[in-house]
């Protein structure tokens, strides 16, 4: 074979090898740019460390509970806080015209300021004032053509305490007392009040019934409604034909006093269903409490003052966690140490002695993050009601530098 042909023959043979190599080579060349810019856009993610909150203990608080009966209290906003006896459905007498008033409102919504429609007292209410005479029930002198409006009727209701006004009440914004007393008992298994059922419109009956600790649910609710809140708190009312009408809580307006209503039958006791405002404290939730089963009204009246003065310090408004307190950290791989903060003051309202250890929830984050960004929650959860605030950054957390990125590709998060 000539020598041109010996070259000829071995090139050929090299092509294919050389061809392999530039592909082989591109490929890596490839796969390594790929890896850059991977590296270039993948976070780095970065899990919080949570830090221990110090929270103030208190000394140990006692309620001076009447010796009767079974009661409860609690405050607007935070439910019930402490309760005393056997929470049973006990009969509530007049206490059940709030629920009758918070289920006329639902029917025909009136709003501060407002006097609603009117109505016109026929001889079936005449007749209904007659019924309750003879069973001695509290009444509200009405006469048939009589004009009222639905504030007056509820100012008649709440008031003066008139059976036979909660009647007419029930009738006129339902059609019927059995309609009214199906919407009422929806509502109470809708609340979840779960001892309470009414079989009346004014509590006359000893199967109207609920507990301590329902009456404090409703009275929370009750003090939601604006209208209801205003009437509740007036010691008196002029009404066209029953005139100025005294209302049954003689303590109203003493001791911080802003309502809600009496109730007081043989089956029943002295009931009283009540409202605190602190007077020195304006920030301080509104206090609501039940006690059932009295010996009589006026023993309610002066247990309910005796309580709300002996009790007064054991209600607190208690930091829990003040803005700014540190509850977390970042520490990142790339030397960064991010404080997590309370965005705002957590106070929580309670009648409990013991220490109140907050929930912290942080987020695993794996980007930057500026300053001030949520970045979980601090939480309190007492007796079913729920109080939190932002955790927040206190500075801005930053990616790591490219250069650290591909020396440290095991530490970033590839999503």
């Amino acid at each position: 074979m000539k020598k041109t042909e010996l070259k000829s023959a071995a090139s050929k043979a090299a092509r294919p090898n050389n061809l392999s190599t530039v592909v082989s080579v591109s490929v890596v060349i490839i796969l390594v740019l790929a890896y850059l810019v991977t590296i270039a856009f993948t976070k780095a993610s970065v899990s919080p460390t949570l830090t221990e909150i110090n929270t103030t203990g208190y000394a140990e608080t006692k309620i001076v509970w009447p010796a009767y009966g079974q009661a409860a209290v609690g405050a607007v906003g935070y439910g019930v806080l402490a309760n005393s006896g056997e929470q049973v459905a006990h009969p509530i007498a007049s206490i059940a015209k709030i629920v009758l008033a918070l289920s006329v409102l639902e029917k025909k919504p009136l709003e501060a300021g407002q006097s609603g429609p009117s109505y016109q007292i026929t001889s079936d209410d005449v007749q209904y004032y007659y019924d309750d005479l003879a069973v001695g029930g509290s009444l509200l002198p009405v006469n048939d053509g009589e004009v009222l409006t639905e504030y007056q009727m509820l100012q008649g209701l709440l008031i003066a305490s008139g059976d036979n006004i909660a009647t007419t009440l029930a009738v006129w914004a339902f059609g019927s007392m059995e309609n009214y007393l199906a919407y009422a008992n929806k509502m109470a298994a809708d609340n979840g009040w779960s001892a309470t059922h009414m079989a009346d419109a004014s509590g006359l009956s000893d199967q109207t019934v609920s507990s301590a600790v329902d009456l404090v649910k409703i009275g929370d609710k009750a003090l939601s409604h604006s209208v209801l809140a205003e009437i509740v708190n007036q010691q008196q009312a002029d009404l066209p034909i029953a005139g100025t009408v005294n209302n049954y809580n003689t303590i109203l307006g003493k001791d911080g006093v802003i309502g809600i209503k009496t109730g007081n039958t043989p089956e029943a006791g002295g009931c009283l269903l009540f409202a605190v405002k602190n007077a020195t404290d304006s920030d301080a939730p509104v206090m609501v409490g039940a006690i059932l089963g009295a010996p009589s009204r006026l023993t309610v009246l002066r247990d309910t003052t005796n309580f709300i003065q002996s009790n007064a310090s054991n209600f607190r408004n208690i930091n829990v966690v003040k803005a700014g307190n540190v509850v977390g950290k970042y520490e990142t791989a790339w030397g960064q140490s991010i404080k997590i903060i309370a965005k705002d003051d957590l106070n929580y309202y309670t009648v409990d002695n013991k220490k109140i250890t907050p929930a912290i929830t942080l987020d695993k984050i794996n980007s930057s993050k500026s300053k001030n960004s949520e970045v979980g929650t601090v939480l309190v959860n007492i007796n079913g009601q729920t109080k939190s605030t932002s955790a927040i950054l206190n500075s801005d957390l930053t990616e790591p530098s490219y250069g650290w990125k591909l020396l440290h590709p095991f530490r970033l998060s590839f999503k």
